[in-house]
Order: structure tokens, then C-alpha cells, then sequence
């Protein structure tokens, strides 16, 4: 079971949180692409609860309490070329990911509601140029979350992907 409470809807990036809106047009600039600030990105709000035991309550540990976010913020931008993931946690701050498009696939295996996204860069590319990270997209259990899903996945599969 997801120990996560998740919103997910379509926005303009201009209606991004300003912190998550800079990470993920930095992020595509990178890449050479230019986010217009009308571009229709998917965003995800992820609450980190706090346990249900009333000692994790009394002690205020979280469902998750490896994450050390009470909420964290995703952006999911689709380019012609490139899938761009901003990232921003109120306690770890902004990250963000990126992949090219042909390297994009998808795994839909864990028990949770979301997909895995492999084929970014690896973060040591001179001791293992070759690997590749992934990152689990979580969204909400409605039609905003049936609808993003299925805009990545046609992404990719557009582009000769999939899982």
C-alpha cells in the first residue's frame, strides 16, 4: 500500500510553485529546449502523513520515514526529444531528471500507484558511463492520475519505447 496522499492534475508551467517551475525550465534549457510558460505539464503533490500508530504520532514519524519531506512537488514535462522530471521537497529542496526519449521505459510492476521511468544518465558517468537510473512516479488513484499515465505512455510508446 502507497503510504503517500496524492494529487496529481494538468497545469500550465506558469502555475507551477516558482521553485519547481525554475528547476524544471533549468533542467530543459540544459537540454537546448525552451519550456513556454504556457506548456501543459503534469503535477503531482505528495504528502508524507504522519504514521498511524499513536506512537509515530507522539513522535511525528511519517508513513514514509525514510522520506524526510512532509511534501515533495513533481513536474512532468514531455518534449519532442526529452522527458524532464523537476523535483522539489520542502526538506530536500529542488532536483531534477532527465532522459533522452529513446532511452525512456517504463515499469508498471510495483504494487503502487505510478510507474517506474528508467533510462536517466548515470550520476557517476565517468566511473560507469553506461548505467542508467530510474525514478518512481507516483500519482493520485483518480482520472488526473489515469490521464497522466497514460500521456507518458503514449509518449513513449510514439517514440518506439515501453516497458
Amino acid at each position: 500500500m502507497d503510504a503517500y496522499v496524492r494529487r496529481t492534475e494538468e497545469r500550465a508551467l506558469q502555475a507551477l510553485p516558482a521553485e519547481l517551475r525554475e528547476v524544471t525550465e533549468n533542467c530543459a534549457r540544459r537540454l537546448g529546449h525552451e519550456l513556454h510558460a504556457s506548456k501543459s505539464v503534469w503535477f503531482t503533490r505528495s504528502e508524507n502523513p504522519l504514521g498511524r500508530g499513536w506512537l509515530d504520532r507522539l513522535f511525528g514519524r511519517h508513513a514514509n520515514p525514510a522520506d524526510p519531506n512532509d511534501v515533495t512537488d513533481v513536474a512532468l514535462a514531455l518534449t519532442d526529444a526529452h522527458l524532464v522530471i523537476g523535483i522539489f521537497g520542502d526538506a530536500s529542496g529542488p532536483a531534477a531528471l532527465c532522459a533522452p526519449r529513446v532511452e525512456v521505459r517504463l515499469d508498471d510492476s510495483l504494487p503502487l500507484r505510478g510507474v517506474t521511468i528508467h533510462g536517466f544518465a548515470s550520476l557517476d558517468p565517468v566511473h560507469d558511463p553506461v548505467a542508467r537510473g530510474s525514478f518512481f512516479l507516483g500519482v493520485s488513484a483518480d482520472d488526473a492520475g489515469d490521464a497522466c499515465l497514460a500521456d507518458l505512455r503514449r509518449w513513449v510508446d510514439e517514440a518506439g519505447g515501453g516497458g
